[in-house]
């Protein structure tokens, strides 16, 4: 490929050593630009080259032969661009690939075209109005937020509560006392995993007959607490309850 460079070329037309065409003005003398086989030679096989490389033959009456070429060399070249080049686009539509060499679009809402033209992260968060609590990360440590199942529990007559940062409450009721020696033994729901802090107890007798009691029954714990249960004593058994055992409700704390 050359520019015209015959003696009546306009020298530097498109810049220093860049040659242009004149038509010429006769009231000057000076002549129009003339063209020789070179020059159309050079135009001709460029273009004629084109359409070939795209493996297409010459067609003299086909004017939109080049058009074609060009638009299957460059998709011989790169299926990306044929992949985005065959979308259906409109306006709030926002290309995107679906996997290799192939895509689709989506809606691009106010909202999102608002998210995308943040640059830091906290741009991000102040258009959503979210504050502090939004940059914590999920969990029971310092400066997190639990989650639900931090607070998983079993809601029933006997059952527990988990709390963040791992306190336990456990409740629920003994086994029947003995009738000899009052002692009862109760288990926890759930074990607690390091130790049971404390334990509380509240009477609920079962009587036998209709002979209601005249007071109530003191209870107390009977050994060392374990994160498994523990044994209680009932005491000061009333003379008119029934020969029926004994049993009281429990709630434990631990962790």
């Amino acid at each position: 490929m050359h520019r015209i460079d015959t003696p009546t070329a306009q020298p530097d037309k498109f810049g220093p050593g860049k040659n242009g065409f004149t038509g010429g003005n006769p009231q000057t003398g000076q002549l129009p630009t003339a063209l020789d086989q070179d020059f159309f030679d050079a135009l001709q096989e460029e273009i004629a080259r084109v359409v070939e490389g795209a493996g297409l033959e010459l067609d003299k009456q086909d004017h939109g032969q080049m058009l074609i070429a060009l638009g299957m060399l460059f998709a011989e070249k790169d299926a990306t661009i044929t992949a985005l080049s065959g979308l259906a686009t409109a306006a709030n539509k926002l290309p995107y690939f679906t996997g290799n060499d192939k895509a689709d679009v989506t809606d691009l809402t106010v909202i999102g075209r608002s998210i995308l033209g943040q640059d830091t992260k906290d741009g991000v968060l102040s258009y959503l109005g979210l504050g502090d609590a939004s940059k914590r990360g999920v969990g029971s440590g310092a400066n997190q937020i639990p989650d639900m199942s931090s607070f998983s529990s079993l809601l029933s007559e006997t059952g527990y509560q988990k709390l963040p940062g791992g306190l336990i409450i456990q409740w629920g009721l003994t086994g029947a006392s003995n009738a000899s020696t009052g002692i009862a033994t109760a288990t926890f729901p759930i074990t607690f995993p390091t130790a049971c802090l404390n334990v509380s107890l509240t009477e609920q007798t079962t009587v036998t007959g209709t002979t209601p009691h005249s007071g109530v029954n003191c209870w107390g714990l009977n050994t060392t607490l374990t994160t498994s249960g523990f044994t209680a004593t009932c005491a000061a058994k009333l003379s008119n309850a029934a020969a029926a055992s004994e049993a009281a409700r429990f709630i434990a704390i631990g962790y």
